[in-house]
Order: C-alpha cells, then structure tokens, then sequence
C-alpha cells in the first residue's frame, strides 16, 4: 500500500520544514555524537560495552617518570586527544566528528581508536625512552592497542535515530 499527498499548498511548506529542520537537526546529532564520544573516553571504553586493553607496564613506567599527568587511565594523560575532538557541521548534509591532532606525522586518533601493530622500536623511539628513564631491553616489541573510542553506544544510536520525530513533534 502506498499513500501519496500531494498538494500545490502543502509541498512547499513541507520542503521549507525540511530546510529549517536541517542544520538545527545535524547540530543536534553531532551534540549527541560528540557526548558518546566524551563518554567513551571517561568510561574507558565501557559505554561501548568493553573496556579498554590496561595500560602496558611500560607506559605506566614512562608516567611515573613525569610524562603528561601521571594518569593510569588510557589516552587520559595529557587530555590532548580528548581536547582534539571537534563537532564540525558540513552542510547541506552531514556532520563530521573528528581530531586533528597530529604528532610527528601521525594521526593520534587514528592510532588509538585502531590500534598497531607490535613493531621494532627504532633505535630514535630507543634513545627517545632511555632519555626520560625507561629502559628497553634489546628483544623490546611495541605496539599499541586498539580503544575504540570514536563510536557510539546503543543509546546513542537509538537518541539519534529518534531526533527528527521529537523535533517535528516540538515545533
């Protein structure tokens, strides 16, 4: 079954509530988005359902010689990442979560939320760790593990998914 309505008064005025539901609409997603992400990082990763891989002993070595807060918290130690992430609206049609933070070429985010590979540190990363105390052994493997943090829980999903009802339902 399939009911049509179509009107020469009531097309236009539907298209016009379109358009002005459009921007106050994806402010709305990218403020609930932008929350879920928050969440993830204070719930470390258990408002998604499963929390985040512990700190490596020598990463928690390397805090306790003075980098960033000291914190034991994943990717809470200089609040840097966090602070990196932005709501930005792309009109006519989307909203984008992103970060920018960069540090020596890489994407922060990107190598938190997807993790790498263990690897060979190289002898910089070596000098690097020594420099501020942390001593690798000559077999050392780094890597670092995936926390899904840019993602949203089911609630979110759901508040999302519910947003253009309660909003033509509020004019």
């Amino acid at each position: 079954m399939k009911v049509k309505i179509e009107h020469d008064s009531i097309t236009p005025k539907i298209k016009k509530l379109g358009e002005q539901l459009k921007e106050p609409l994806l402010k709305a997603i990218g403020n609930i988005a932008l929350r879920e992400v928050m969440q993830n990082f204070r719930s470390q990763g258990q408002n998604l359902g499963k929390r985040w891989v512990p700190l490596a002993e020598l990463t928690r070595a390397w805090r306790r010689k003075g980098a960033g807060s000291g914190s034991d918290q994943a990717l809470m130690n200089t609040g840097n990442l966090m602070q990196s992430i932005k709501q930005v609206l792309r009109l006519p049609s989307k909203v984008d979560i992103q970060s920018n933070y960069n540090k020596g070429g890489y994407d922060i985010a990107a190598v938190h939320n997807f993790g790498v590979k263990p690897y060979t540190p190289t002898r910089k990363q070596v000098a690097w760790f020594h420099y501020r105390g942390v001593h690798l052994g000559k077999t050392a493997k780094m890597h670092t593990p995936a926390r899904l943090f840019m993602a949203l829980s089911k609630v979110g999903i759901t508040e999302i998914a519910g947003l253009p009802a309660r909003m033509v339902r509020d004019l």
